[in-house]
């Protein structure tokens, strides 16, 4: 195992990402430069914050909150539903990976 690991985010940690997040800090494994973990809601984020090196972020609040935690981190994990996004269409280039095939 591991004896540390590089700095951590989470970009949407809702079921499974908030799963993979809590096994990582249940580990006990260092995480140099800390865990920054998003959600949507500042409700979502609450409950994320009282894990131990977690900073929690609630993208309603911080709406720039995804990019800040990814230029921060070493590796990033993207755990947000497909399509889910307030700048995505249709016409996006950028979202044209998350549209769903005909």
């Amino acid at each position: 195992m591991a004896e540390s690991l590089p700095s951590l985010a989470f970009l949407g940690a809702g079921s499974m990402g908030g799963a993979i997040l809590r096994g990582v800090v249940a580990s006990g494994v260092d995480v140099d430069g800390g865990i920054v973990a998003t959600n949507r809601t500042a409700e979502k984020a609450a409950a994320l914050a009282g894990l131990a090196g977690v900073t929690a972020i609630a993208l309603d609040e911080l709406p720039t909150g995804n990019t800040d935690a990814a230029a921060a981190a070493r590796i990033i994990l993207v755990g947000v539903k497909r399509l889910w996004s307030p700048t995505c269409s249709a016409r996006s280039p950028r979202c044209c990976a998350l549209m769903p095939s005909s």
